[in-house]
């Protein structure tokens, strides 16, 4: 009876590392196949930048709780007018805060001059539900910053929250024409000022696929600072 009992012990203590082996495994290969797309796509890591990065991030965000963010896996991209970082945003309790997700891109521009505001997405919900949800996020969202109304386009209003003290410079950088590109796009959460623009898709479900989200916030980072570059030049 014994020997059966060391012998299911020792199946156990195999399977168990088998199993943890077996973890391990699959998260190198997770990061090796991530490293790849982010060599693909023109990023190599960027760890002497992390203050520099970590400061900025810090004072965009209008979490009263700022200091505690940090940096994690940064990456850069270098281009004729600044700098793209891809980074991880981190809060030392381990929580996600809103309106930021984990992975986001920092989008540093020397012919950018934008006046402080903030883009959130309200929650894709219909009926009561969905319009008791947004009205409780605008309210929380009014706490930190005067939150921007009418801006004749019934898509954009129902998609995204503006918050800005700077209320008519921000009007002059959501042009008409920027509004209805940002209406082709779901989920953006931006927190934007002087040649600084931070970026990430706020995913609600929490099911986002880190490996293909560089993919889109890459080149969706470009668009952005180009439609304001083209929207500065008009003015």
């Amino acid at each position: 009876m014994q020997d059966w009992i060391l012998l299911f012990i020792i199946f156990l203590i195999g399977a168990l590392v088998t199993i943890v082996f077996f973890l391990i495994n699959q998260q190198k290969l997770r990061k090796i196949s991530q490293l790849k797309t982010l060599s693909a796509l023109g990023f190599v890591r960027a760890e002497r930048d992390m203050e520099l990065v970590t400061g900025i991030v810090r004072g965009l965000s209008r979490d009263p709780d700022s200091a505690s963010i940090r940096i994690e896996n940064l990456f850069e991209k270098a281009f004729p007018d600044g700098k793209l970082y891809l980074l991880d945003v981190v809060d030392r309790s381990d929580s996600e805060k809103m309106p930021f997700g984990k992975l986001a891109v920092l989008l540093v521009s020397r012919e950018m001059n934008l006046p402080r505001f903030s883009i959130y997405p309200k929650m894709a919900l219909q009926g009561r539900l969905g319009d008791l949800t947004n009205t409780l996020l605008e309210t929380v969202y009014s706490k930190i910053g005067n939150v921007i109304k009418e801006w004749n386009d019934e898509a954009f209003e129902e998609r995204y929250t503006v918050i800005s003290d700077q209320e008519d410079e921000v009007r002059q950088v959501l042009s008409t024409r920027v509004i209805e590109r940002l209406n082709g796009v779901s989920g953006l959460a931006m927190e934007c000022d002087q040649n600084h623009i931070l970026i990430n898709q706020f995913d609600m479900t929490g099911k986002a696929n880190k490996e293909k989200a560089p993919a889109f916030l890459t080149p969706m980072a470009f668009k952005i600072h180009g439609w304001f570059l083209e929207n500065s030049e008009e003015n």
